[in-house]
């Protein structure tokens, strides 16, 4: 794969400049590199892999998705990191691509890599929400019994969970949180809550709560929080695409 020398300089600039942890969430690659005394390995790989014009591993590809997320940019401050004010240095460049109607350097490797951005995250969360409601009775949630539909965004006091199930043979209701991309550990967290909330204000006709974190992947860091809440599950989603004759 061919990758511009703008698109690596945007990278370096990222390995360089921007934090392996935001307040409520981690990079997917930081548990490898954690492990290894090279330190940002997974980082440094990338650049190499780049530059070899190799192809990225899904792993790699997560740690650029998370260097790209908004929390680590002052987007109106020249694409500046918000611990520091150096600029990317694709700034002025993307500031004509934009007025071109091209866009930014990174938004351009993103789709490159198959890689959404967060408002193409929320998009395609919907469009497969659309599809798990649709496809329930083929769905596997490893469980014994047969969930059917019971809500779709119901606004709580703690926020709105995507999903509510419930199950055809027993008095359970299930909190389904979707996640078109990684599961993280603070998801697990946020599917804990709601969790909890419907324990203490569950309607009549339940007499349990449990929850299912539904993503593409799901991190390390998910796993292990997972453990402390045995009402809690993950599953993993694949996403199929089916042709027929015109």
């Amino acid at each position: 794969m061919d990758y511009t020398e703008q698109e690596l300089e945007f990278v370096r600039f990222c390995v360089d400049n921007l934090k392996c942890a935001l307040a409520d969430s981690e990079c997917p690659g930081l548990a490898i590199c954690e492990e290894r005394e090279e330190g940002r390995e997974l980082c440094v790989s990338i650049v190499d892999t780049m530059q070899n014009g190799g192809l990225l591993s899904e792993t790699e590809k997560q740690v650029l998705a998370f260097l790209c997320k908004d929390e680590q940019w002052s987007r109106r401050i020249d694409c500046a990191p918000k611990r520091r004010s150096d600029q990317c240095p694709n700034r002025s460049i993307c500031d004509d691509r934009e007025a071109r109607g091209q866009g930014r350097i990174c938004q351009a490797l993103m789709a490159r890599l198959g890689l959404p951005l967060e408002d193409d995250l929320e998009m395609l969360e919907s469009t497969i929400e659309d599809l798990v409601l649709q496809n329930l009775d083929s769905m596997d949630w490893g469980i014994d019994g047969t969930l059917i539909f019971y809500d779709r965004q119901p606004l709580i006091s703690i926020g709105q969970p995507d999903i509510l199930l419930q199950d055809s043979g027993s008095e359970t209701l299930y909190v389904i949180e979707l996640k078109a991309g990684w599961a993280m550990r603070e998801h697990v967290g946020q599917l804990a809550s709601y969790v909890s909330w419907y324990q203490q204000n569950k309607p009549a006709q339940f007499r349990d709560v449990k929850g299912i974190l539904l993503a593409k992947n799901v991190s390390e860091g998910a796993r292990y929080a997972l453990q402390l809440y045995p009402e809690l599950k993950a599953r993993c989603f694949d996403l199929h695409v089916k042709t027929r004759a015109a």
